[in-house]
């Protein structure tokens, strides 16, 4: 911890620190807006597809993820019970993914994407919404 009398010196003096903490207040901002934007636009199934997309295209658009935490708090991260998310896990078998565990594999880009509907005001520039057009 850096005593906050040391931080608003530093702010005070350092421009680039201090606009280098307006960014990152503004990024955590922004990404709080559209996590609640996802919790709540979106049904726990078109959640779950969104979050593989998002992993896969940071992942350099790779077809095969792993899970990188455990299912549980994979289901706290996206607003739903355990139960719920294996139950959507189950579901987006029928639209080309297939799940073994943690290991994911992205079948079909094209109508998963069409389960997600990739929104640049819920997801922002993090997953291509060009993928849906197709």
């Amino acid at each position: 911890m850096i005593p906050v009398a040391d931080v608003r010196v530093a702010l005070r003096r350092d421009p680039d620190f201090a606009m280098a903490g307006m960014r990152e207040l503004a990024n955590g901002y922004r990404t709080f807006v559209r996590h609640a934007k996802n919790l709540k636009l979106r049904n726990s199934q078109e959640r779950l597809a969104a979050y593989i997309l998002y992993q896969s295209q940071s992942n350099g658009d790779t077809d095969t993820i792993i899970l990188p935490v455990e299912k549980r708090h994979l289901a706290s991260h996206l607003g739903m019970t355990p139960e719920n998310l294996s139950r959507s896990m189950k579901a987006l078998k029928g639209h080309g993914v297939a799940i073994q565990g943690t290991r994911v594999t992205i079948n079909d880009q094209t109508r998963l994407a069409a389960v997600a509907e990739p929104d640049p005001l819920i997801d922002g520039p993090q997953i291509k919404t060009t993928i849906a057009a197709t």
